[in-house]
C-alpha cells in the first residue's frame, strides 16, 4: 500500500498460540521507505523478510538496497526477522537504549514478558548497531530523514517517528486499541505518551502497528481519543478488583475483563502483568 510516493506499507497476517487448540489471530505493519537507500521500520514477525524483499523487488529495488531497519521496540511481532534481515542486507539496526537488552537476548525477554508462542514469533536475537534518543533525527540517503519520539508505556524503549517532509508519524504500539487484548508495560506511561503524541500538528497520515493507516484529521483524533479512554476504563476496573488485597492474582485478571466484556482469552499472563502496573502506579502517588 502506497501511503506517499516513498512510504508503503505491508501488512504481515499471522497468529499467536496460546493453547494448543486455541489461536489467536493477528497482524502487523512494517513499512518501507524508499530513497537514495531503503529504511525500513520493523521487521514483522519470523519469515517475513521474504515477503518484504519480494515487495522491494517489484519496486525495482534490491533488498541490498536497506541501509536502516528503525526497531520500534523489541516485542517479538517487530523483530521476529530482523537478524535475518541483517543478514543478508547488512544493514544498521537502529533501537532505543531501554529496549536494547530485549532485542539482543530473548531469553531475557521471554523471561520477563512470556508471550504464549514467543520463539514462534521471532527466529534469533539481533545486535543492535546503533542508539537513538528522543528528539535525534536519523538521515538515510541524502534526500530523507526521520525524527525520533520516544514514546514508552508500551514498552520501555517504544519509539514513535516523524517524517517532517511527508507529514506522516508512525506510532508503533504507542495507542492502544479499543477493546483489543492489554498490552503495556505501564499504565501511566502510555497515557502520557498518548497526550504527548496528541500534541503534534501538521499531520498527513498516521501509520500504526496494529491499526491500518488513517489520513483524515477526525479519524486521528478519534483514534487518540478511544485510546486514552480505554485505558481510564481498564484503570477503573484493575482498581476495583485489584486495590485493597496483598495478593495480586489472575481471578483478578478474569474479573477485570469479564467487567468490561472482553475476549476471555485477554484474561492470560500478558493483561495480568499490564494490570499490575496500575497498582505501581496507585502506590507510587
Amino acid at each position: 500500500m502506497h501511503i506517499t510516493n516513498n512510504i508503503h506499507a505491508l501488512k504481515h497476517v499471522f497468529h499467536i498460540e496460546v493453547s494448543p487448540n486455541v489461536k489467536l489471530d493477528r497482524f502487523v505493519y512494517s513499512y518501507v521507505i524508499f530513497s537514495d537507500e531503503i529504511c525500513l521500520i520493523d521487521s514483522g514477525v519470523k519469515g517475513c523478510e521474504e515477503s518484504i524483499f519480494k515487495y522491494i523487488r517489484s519496486q525495482g529495488y534490491s533488498e541490498e538496497d536497506i541501509g536502516y531497519l528503525l526497531v520500534s521496540h523489541a516485542h517479538p511481532d517487530h523483530i521476529g526477522s530482523a537478524a535475518r534481515i541483517k543478514e543478508i542486507t547488512n544493514c544498521i539496526v537502529v533501537s532505543h537504549q531501554a529496549d536494547r537488552k530485549w532485542i539482543e537476548n530473548l531469553d531475557q525477554q521471554f523471561s520477563d514478558r512470556p508471550v504464549p508462542g514467543f520463539f514462534a514469533l521471532v527466529a534469533e536475537p539481533v545486535e543492535v548497531d546503533r542508539l537513538i534518543c528522543d528528539g535525534e533525527s536519523i538521515r538515510f540517503g541524502e534526500h530523507s530523514s526521520v525524527r525520533s519520539i520516544h514514546t514508552p508505556g508500551h514498552s520501555p524503549g517504544s519509539m514513535s517517528l516523524y517524517f517532517h517532509k511527508n507529514k506522516v508519524l508512525f506510532t508503533g504500539d504507542a495507542i492502544p486499541l479499543k477493546g483489543d487484548i492489554p498490552n503495556y508495560d505501564s499504565y501511566s506511561q502510555t497515557l502520557s505518551s498518548l497526550e504527548k503524541l496528541e500534541k503534534l500538528t501538521n499531520i498527513e497520515w498516521l501509520l500504526s502497528s496494529w491499526s491500518d493507516p488513517i489520513s483524515d484529521k477526525v479519524s486521528i483524533n478519534r483514534l487518540f481519543d478511544e485510546g486514552k479512554a480505554y485505558l481510564q476504563l481498564l484503570d477503573a476496573a484493575v482498581k476495583k478488583y485489584y486495590s485493597g488485597t496483598t495478593e495480586a492474582t489472575m481471578e483478578m485478571c478474569k474479573r477485570v475483563i469479564d467487567e468490561l466484556k472482553l475476549p476471555p482469552i485477554y484474561a492470560n499472563p500478558l493483561s495480568h502483568k499490564a494490570f499490575l502496573s496500575h497498582l505501581a502506579d496507585l502506590n507510587s502517588e
